[in-house]
């Protein structure tokens, strides 16, 4: 035992953040002091910035109330471990197949990048957080095969390479100790729109609807200062009007934002009368569009600091065109279809005229009566 952490004759003392008395446990009254001290509300921003926290601290009770929140890992079944490096920090989960395809997690780990793994290159980043999750949970690692899910692959990055010096040397020889199976990461919309977001902050949302005869969409863009995109479109799976499409496309888009703990962003669409009920100017009275109002207001209330503004269709093109493919395409529920689009020219410009073909071709000049000398053909 440690002499500095016993206490003998002591009437009550702390243990593991709770005060342990002669009458039961209670509660460590400096572990609440920041609650107890919180100052009311006294702006919209503040209030607006309480109920985000109170939402957010019901979304973590649902998801620790569902147990097991974490297992321990069974005996003949590969672990999976999924590993991922933004700009300053590192994360990883370790989980485990259990049933149905389902995974139950076993452990978590993340921390910040210091000193010089700031300058490593990303593909040195992602090597970084697996060797970080290997020294961790190297109990786990012995004793099974683990597949590794990134966005590149750092196994084949350390271990095939022809000469190796200093630290991707010691990472080989430390990778070389375990059963190690790379596995692409699937495109799944929530990561990357969670990257997006940790990489920039400061990001702006644009959305828009389009309601047609045989279909609906919505068209959602987010843009960083520096101009990255990351755009969305969506087929609305129930016939609506135009006006709740665009409210469909606001209310998605904000799902999107809040779903990854986004908190401050700017909002722009090309429905006047959207953002004007968004904002109080404009009065609900279509009964069709209350519920959507109302659905709007509680997402934007999720954020701390938000401005909704109203911009022209010009300046909302990219949502526009999203919103209207997607009502074109009118996907099934369950569907989904990613549509690549590249910049391209076919065919090169003619050069030169001898290389025209004039036959059945028509030339026309313009005629001036007073000229005599003009023809045409």
């Amino acid at each position: 035992m440690n002499p500095l952490k016993c206490a003998f004759g002591v009437t009550s003392g702390k243990f593991l953040g709770f005060v342990v008395r002669h009458r039961g446990i209670e509660i460590d009254q400096t572990k609440i002091k920041a609650i107890n001290e919180m100052p009311e509300p006294k702006t919209l921003k503040e209030l607006r910035g309480l109920q985000g926290r109170l939402a957010y601290i019901r979304s973590i009770k649902k998801y620790l109330a569902s147990a097991p929140v974490l297992g321990a890992p069974i005996p003949g079944r590969p672990l999976v471990l999924y590993i991922a490096a933004q700009e300053r920090s590192l994360g990883a989960m370790c989980a485990q197949e259990i049933e149905d395809r389902k995974e139950r997690a076993l452990y978590y780990l993340s921390r910040t990048l210091v000193g010089a793994e700031l300058n490593y290159a990303p593909i040195e980043k992602i090597c970084l957080a697996l060797v970080f999750a290997i020294q961790k949970l190297r109990h786990y690692m012995q004793a099974h095969t683990i597949h590794v899910v990134s966005k590149a692959d750092p196994i084949k990055y350390i271990l095939s390479r022809p000469v190796l010096s200093g630290r991707l040397a010691k990472w080989a020889m430390l990778l070389k100790q375990y059963d190690l199976v790379f596995v692409p990461q699937k495109a799944v919309k929530g990561q990357a729109i969670a990257d997006f977001f940790i990489d920039h902050p400061s990001a702006r949302m644009y959305f828009d609807g389009a309601a047609r005869q045989d279909g609906a969409g919505a068209g959602v863009v987010f843009v960083t200062p520096q101009n990255h995109l990351m755009p969305y479109a969506f087929t609305l799976t129930q016939l609506c009007t135009n006006n709740m499409a665009e409210y469909q496309a606001l209310i998605l888009g904000l799902q999107m934002a809040i779903e990854i703990g986004v908190r401050d962003m700017d909002i722009y669409g090309d429905s006047e009368l959207v953002v004007n009920q968004v904002l109080g100017e404009y009065e609900v009275k279509k009964e069709d569009l209350i519920p959507y109002h109302q659905r709007a207001l509680q997402s934007l209330n999720q954020l701390d600091d938000i401005h909704v503004g109203h911009v022209p269709r010009s300046a909302n093109k990219l949502a526009d065109a999203l919103a209207n493919l997607a009502a074109t395409l009118a996907l099934g529920a369950e569907e989904s279809m990613n549509v690549p689009v590249c910049n391209r020219w076919v065919v090169s410009s003619l050069e030169g005229e001898e290389n025209v073909d004039t036959t059945n071709m028509i030339y026309v000049y313009t005629v001036d009566e007073d000229d005599p000398a003009s023809t045409y053909h």
